[in-house]
């Protein structure tokens, strides 16, 4: 939660002053706004967790993070686009895990241009749910490989 928190202030102390040259508010004060700057730091929290079941799992870290960045950068946004043209595709890609935790931000990839988005994101709630069910499936599998391979 702390990194989440530093990230926050980071952002907003070097974006604040810049909207403020730029004649644009900030707009620090609205709901929605604290409502964004709260939602990132759950989703920073989410993602450490992840990260941390991940790193149990993929017990070398170099393999570990390539891993991480390899789905995360490269391959779940091409799925994404790519599930875009096929109807049940598209309601299965706001359950990938970059998808889910945009949907509790608030913002996403898929809508930033509204030709793309052709299915409903998560809600913020649903959103977190679907990253603590991919912690947990990874945290499990971790054990139990842990066990396997430690104990076997």
């Amino acid at each position: 939660a702390l990194f989440g928190v530093v990230a926050v202030l980071a952002v907003v102390s070097a974006s604040a002053p810049l909207f403020s040259m730029l004649g644009e508010g900030a707009y620090l004060g609205e709901t929605q706004v604290l409502q964004m700057f709260l939602a990132t730091v759950v989703v920073f929290m989410l993602w450490s967790m992840l990260g941390v079941a991940l790193g149990g799992f993929i017990v070398n870290q170099i393999a570990a993070i390539v891993v991480i960045l390899a789905v995360t950068q490269f391959i779940e946004p091409i799925l994404s686009v790519g599930l875009m043209f096929w109807d049940a595709g598209a309601k299965f890609g706001r359950f990938l895990p970059g998808s889910a935790g945009g949907s509790v931000v608030g913002e996403s990839f898929m809508g930033m241009d509204p030709g793309m988005a052709t299915a409903e994101t998560l809600t913020r709630v649903e959103g977190a749910l679907v990253l603590l069910v991919y912690i947990a499936f990874f945290a499990i599998l971790a054990r139990i490989i842990t066990l396997r391979r430690d104990v076997g």
